[in-house]
């Protein structure tokens, strides 16, 4: 595909959208690239269009200001320097991880108010990240309205599989009242349909049907020019699919066409075709037969089809390809100045526009307060408070090294830039020089002689600063005064987010290098907190930190006997954006996959499956704790043991979500011996201490009942029998949870109910109960219980679940 297929060959809806915004987005002034299932790469309309996988390799060296997958998430989680990376969506999400995608992405496109209010059902919780872009239509390929008589022609333009098969059922009703009257039926064939596919049989099984229909005749696979030209002369567009369209570009394209269109009441068509523009049918039992009634109605009401295809006309120009390139250039306008609202404490240089400008004004009313200038030109005066001056450079508050000398930046610093530099041509990207200062930099024409003609070359230098982070150096020329403010957008770096890794340990020597040295791809600056380690541990840190450059911050404090005290206090510090939390005994897996995961605007915490190496048992116990945690939000670690973060006493972090593919591993269990005597000499001592000193904590009845369940196990497990002591400290903690968590109460009882079941069997107590509502696909609930009030909810718990799956509302 590229952007000449529309008017070459059959295009589906949302493929032919993306053309026509890409179109008209470049020429508004814009720089657009498409990455897709080109088969002859090249500029089109002022748009560069390439292969798949050319993306991977400019992705390398190439920074853009906005990054956008139409229909396909993966793409999200490439590594591509994007400021901000959207996600198009034409489908309707109920069974996709959408809260998850807000991870990889910034914002989620709709394309209707329906689309977005279902998403929302599905994914109440990012509201604030969804926003509505109607789908274009390209207007000035519509032929002109001449006001000739149209043919008693009907037109299906969809798939197959999108109400063909009840169309042709209801033709015969229809050609019998109308006998002149025709049906012409064109589809599209999807770029990502696999030769030989199950929708390639039913095409060809619908196209015998059609051939066989009297009346009913082939169009084929028409481009965009060919099917406006039949929605031009036809007499309504016939549309009887049950199927809850998100948009419906046909439907538009026949407005747009001045065709009127007959459908089913279904999905966002009430909101996507004009009212009086369309015959909308109720679905349901009767439709074909309501469906064929209503197309012969207006087959005998000439009039009232012209006052339609004027009102469907009308309502086409709110999808103008122009004014949605419009909509979708704000929202790209309001996406950079939130992701410069969120930006990490790193360096922020950015060359201001004259005063005046929206998108700037915007940016500066955002950034006021939390910048400082590091320098400007000295003919130019103090810009500060306003920051609005053309040419300046400002920079939060860094260690970076900025000069400005009339129109040529140089600017140094061991992360990455969010550069904003309107209307500038980068002359080269260099590895950062330890010491450069303004002592020693030469003149701007010096340096200028150097990088003759380095222009071509991009962003392709790139290097690795001593403590092994990415590093550059951007060299940027404008000249102050010819900014193109036709040029609408911004150039920003993604910003990069800086990470604290904050640890307790003592006597970690042999393990502490080894979990240092997993975070190094992440890792900005360690904060260490030592609680009295006596076997050369501190030695390690220091040799870690000489070998490879990284910054760590060595503290020590005597151990005050609470985990959540001594990690608060590991965390007070902390310089980063984020905090990542480990311990000695563990390894951080798949660090370079977090730090695009840190990325995200949207979450304030990530879940990191944490490993439980037990190597006697022979296997592995997996939990997952919040290890990833933005910094400046308040957040601290409640719990004596077993301490976890939360925004308060059990008020969870939010919103939050898995980082899938990034995993801890913890070697601090290895042997059954070893858990049993944290358990005995640790766990047990300090979950007495957590009920004294945070009282009410939800998570500490489940801790509590997990670990003495654990014990209970022990005992039968090597002495045939349970000890008096941990058969009285087992019934208090069922007991416990019984009161506070059952019956299904609060967010930790599905967490604590299979402990509290093999609690009962421990000690022989409760009966094996289970309810099954439904036929095959049955609905059921197995617990063990010991109140009759138990097994009444057990009933009414699958009961419940099964109308809820199979009667309640879709």
């Amino acid at each position: 595909m590229t952007g000449a297929t529309p008017w070459e060959r059959d295009l589906g809806g949302s493929e032919s959208a993306m053309v026509f915004v890409a179109r008209a987005l470049a020429a508004r002034g814009h720089d657009v690239q498409v990455f897709t299932l080109c088969d002859r790469a090249g500029e089109y309309d002022g748009v560069r269009y390439d292969t798949l996988e050319a993306l991977d390799a400019q992705a390398r060296v190439r920074d853009w200001d906005v990054f956008v997958s139409l229909r396909f998430p993966d793409l999200l989680l490439r590594d591509v320097r994007a400021a901000v990376r959207v996600l198009w969506c034409q489908d309707v999400l109920d069974h996709h991880p959408v809260e998850a995608w807000l991870a990889a992405c910034d914002r989620i496109v709709v394309v209707s108010e329906w689309h977005r209010e279902r998403t929302l059902r599905h994914a109440p919780g990012i509201g604030e990240r969804l926003s509505v872009i109607r789908n274009p239509v390209a207007l000035d390929l519509v032929p002109a309205d001449e006001g000739k008589p149209r043919a008693p022609v009907l037109l299906h333009l969809s798939r197959p599989e999108r109400g063909l098969d009840a169309l042709l059922a209801a033709w015969p009703s229809i050609r019998a009242r109308v006998p002149e009257a025709r049906l012409g039926v064109a589809r599209y064939r999807s770029f990502h349909e696999p030769r030989g596919s199950q929708i390639e049989a039913l095409c060809q099984d619908m196209d015998r049907r059609v051939a066989a229909t009297p009346g009913a005749f082939l169009l084929g696979h028409l481009h965009k020019p060919a099917l406006y030209e039949q929605l031009s002369v036809a007499s309504l567009m016939v549309y009887p699919a049950e199927f809850d369209e998100t948009s419906c570009i046909a439907a538009i394209e026949a407005q747009a066409c001045g065709c009127p269109v007959v459908a089913a009441r279904r999905g966002a068509l009430p909101e996507t075709l004009a009212p009086g523009a369309a015959a909308l049918v109720e679905p349901g039992p009767g439709m074909r037969a309501r469906f064929a009634d209503a197309v012969v109605e207006l087959m005998f009401d000439p009039r009232a089809r012209a006052s339609m295809s004027a009102r469907g006309r009308e309502r086409a120009r709110l999808h103008d390809t122009r004014a949605v390139a419009e909509e979708w250039e704000q929202s790209f306008r309001d996406s950079l100045v939130e992701r410069l609202a969120v930006a990490p404490s790193g360096p922020t240089a950015a060359a201001w526009p004259a005063p005046g400008d929206r998108f700037w004004d915007a940016v500066v009313s955002r950034l006021v307060g939390t910048v400082r200038v590091i320098g400007h030109h000295p003919d130019l005066p103090d810009p500060a408070p306003e920051l609005t001056r053309r040419g300046v450079v400002v920079v939060a508050e860094s260690e970076g090294t900025v000069l400005d000398w009339g129109g040529l930046l140089l600017a140094t610093d061991p992360v990455e830039w969010l550069h904003g530099i309107t209307g500038a041509r980068v002359l080269s990207v260099l590895p950062w020089a330890k010491g450069v200062s303004a002592a020693n930099i030469p003149t701007p024409a010096a340096v200028a002689s150097w990088f003759d003609g380095a222009e071509e070359h991009g962003l392709t230098a790139e290097a690795t600063s001593e403590n092994g982070t990415p590093a550059r150096c951007w060299l940027v020329a404008w000249t102050p005064g010819q900014l193109r403010p036709s040029r609408p957008a911004a150039n920003f770096a993604r910003p990069t987010p800086r990470v604290t890794v904050c640890m307790i340990v003592r006597d970690a020597a042999d393990t502490l290098r080894t979990a240092l040295a997993s975070l190094l791809p992440i890792a900005d600056e360690y904060r260490i907190l030592d609680t009295g380690s006596e076997d050369g541990t501190i030695g390690v840190a220091q040799s870690f930190a000489r070998d490879t450059g990284a910054r760590v911050v060595i503290e020590k404090e005597t151990w005050p006997g609470d985990f959540a005290v001594a990690r608060n206090r590991s965390i007070r510090d902390a310089e980063g954006d984020w905090i990542v939390w480990l311990d000695a005994d563990e390894r951080l897996v798949g660090a370079e996959r977090l730090r695009r995961y840190v990325q995200s605007a949207h979450f304030n915490a990530f879940a990191i499956r944490q490993h439980n190496q037990i190597f006697d048992r022979g296997h592995t116990q997996v939990e997952i704790p919040f290890r990833a945690l933005r910094n400046g939000m308040g957040y601290r670690f409640y719990g004596a043991v077993h301490e976890h973060p939360e925004r308060a006493l059990n008020q969870p972090i939010e919103p939050w979500t898995m980082a899938e593919g990034v995993d801890i591993l913890h070697t601090g269990y290895l042997t059954e011996a070893g858990r049993v005597r944290k358990l005995l000499g640790r766990n047990l001592r300090l979950l007495n201490l957590d009920f004294e000193r945070y009282p009410g904590r939800l998570l500490s009845d489940v801790l509590y009942l997990r670990d003495c369940v654990n014990l209970a196990w022990f005992d039968q497990r090597d002495h045939g029998q349970l000890r008096p002591d941990h058969v009285h400290a087992l019934r208090a903690a069922l007991h416990r949870f019984e009161e506070v968590h059952m019956p299904e109460r609060g967010r930790y009882y599905h967490m604590g109910r299979k402990y509290y079941d093999h609690g009962l069997a421990l000690l022989g107590e409760g009966v094996e109960s289970r309810v099954r509502v439904g036929g095959g696909d049955a609905d059921e609930r197995q617990h063990r219980v010991r109140r009759p009030d138990d097994a009444v909810w057990l009933a009414g718990s699958a009961a419940r679940d099964h109308f809820f799956k199979h009667l309640g509302p879709a």
